[in-house]
């Protein structure tokens, strides 16, 4: 959203000042990474960031529902490639405590 927003004429951060801000903060955690809509931009600004992540060895932690071999469906090789490259894979198994039951 905060990449959108900065199409705006009001914005106060250009879209790469955005990309360059995510792609070396530290730490970064990228929530529930395949839970959104794919477009080719959010692909391409996803791919940036974590290529520049990638690059840098920048701390990143990463959370998502779906596999590897799922996000790489999801939002491409290139991007699981490094993903996977770069993250330790941690598998929590468990009912979801989120849903009342």
């Amino acid at each position: 959203m905060e990449l959108r927003n900065s199409f705006k004429d009001s914005a106060e951060r250009s879209e790469w000042k955005i990309i360059k801000h995510y792609s070396s903060v530290c730490p970064f955690v990228l929530d529930d990474l395949g839970a959104e809509k794919t477009s080719e931009f959010a692909l391409q600004s996803l791919y940036i960031i974590i290529d520049n992540r990638y690059s840098g060895m920048y701390p990143t932690i990463i959370t998502s529902n779906l596999s590897v071999d799922e996000i790489a469906d999801k939002v491409g090789d290139r991007i699981a490639s490094r993903i996977a490259g770069m993250c330790k894979v941690i598998e929590l198994k468990g009912k979801d405590r989120r849903i009342a039951r």
